[in-house]
């Protein structure tokens, strides 16, 4: 029982830090936004994207360098459908928003065709040096959209009335950034290595601590953005940074950790024909009915994360 008492605690604290981290990051990040003229949407899905897939990327990466490909690959993908199959749902079910298609649309669709891509290049049981230039290019033309949108969204809103910004407030703001993000990301560090300990030391199998608890924790910065986003009524931050984060984690962290590993990166059947599957079904729930009625809608919400607690089960019972 006194083997469980630090990891207990450091479990406790990274959970303080990642929520009071979330709390600063979504603020200064909305600040931006406002300051900008850029729609918060857009904001999410860059600048917050980046920051909060890093734990991924350092995860993915790691395991990559020790051998441990099927963590960086389940880690990845697992990822994804963590930032659907809560962060989203929940968001959808608290905050049903209505969109902007013109802005919206573009985003949630490189989103569909990389994951589609990703399934593709997977077939062969591996991704290769031409899989990772093809979705590096992918993920080029989603920062240029992104940029054009920007660029846009700054020039149609220089009529808005903005918040003041001087030296001391940007730089105030800047580091409220920063130190949000450095909290997000010490403490699902926190969370997750104490949450495999806990795990471990309770008699979970290793495999299903790698699909769940390292997907997880290391989503837990995008999820916690998502649920503070919600919590200051700012829905256009989450969704952004889902499907940027969703994006990055595809488009970015497996091509590379295909060239960490020598150019050819195994994926496994299982992530090829049910994960990545499971991925698509979950982002044509979210994206197809809002493309139509332009607007997220509770049942989308309900229906993500009952398909979300049906595959854990799936996941659990294989396992």
């Amino acid at each position: 029982m006194n083997e469980l008492i630090l990891p207990v605690i450091l479990f406790t604290i990274g959970l303080i830090v990642i929520i009071k981290g979330g709390d600063a990051f979504v603020d200064a990040a909305a600040w931006m936004s406002e300051v900008t003229g850029i729609p918060k949407l857009i904001v999410g899905a860059t600048i917050i994207s980046v920051a909060t897939t890093l734990p991924e990327l350092f995860v993915s990466a790691l395991a990559t360098l020790d051998g441990s490909i099927g963590i960086a690959t389940g880690n990845a993908i697992g990822s994804v459908i963590a930032n659907i199959g809560i962060g989203m749902s929940l968001g959808i079910i608290a905050v049903p928003m209505i969109i902007n298609r013109r802005t919206f649309a573009p985003k949630a669709l490189i989103m569909i065709v990389v994951s589609a891509t990703l399934f593709m290049c997977g077939l062969d049981g591996h991704i290769s040096v031409t899989d990772s230039v093809i979705l590096l290019l992918m993920l080029a033309y989603y920062i240029w959209n992104n940029v054009q949108s920007a660029k846009e969204a700054a020039a149609s809103g220089s009529e808005e009335i903005r918040p003041e910004c001087n030296s001391k407030i940007l730089t105030y703001r800047l580091l409220q950034f920063v130190l949000g993000a450095a909290g997000i990301i010490i403490g699902a560090n926190l969370l997750v290595d104490n949450g495999q300990i806990l795990a471990a030391v309770l008699g979970v199998p290793e495999d299903v601590i790698g699909l769940t608890v390292v997907a997880i924790g290391t989503s837990l910065p995008e999820l916690v953005t998502a649920v503070t986003s919600v919590i200051k009524k700012d829905a256009s931050l989450s969704v952004g940074n889902i499907i940027g984060a969703n994006i990055i984690d595809m488009a970015m962290i497996l091509p590379t950790c295909s060239l960490i590993s020598g150019g050819v990166l195994e994926i496994s059947r299982s992530c090829v024909f049910v994960d990545i599957p499971v991925a698509l079904l979950f982002m044509a729930i979210a994206i197809i009915p809002t493309l139509i009625a332009k607007k997220f809608r509770r049942w989308q919400g309900w229906a993500i994360l009952g398909c979300y607690a049906a595959y854990l089960g799936y996941v659990f019972t294989v396992m």
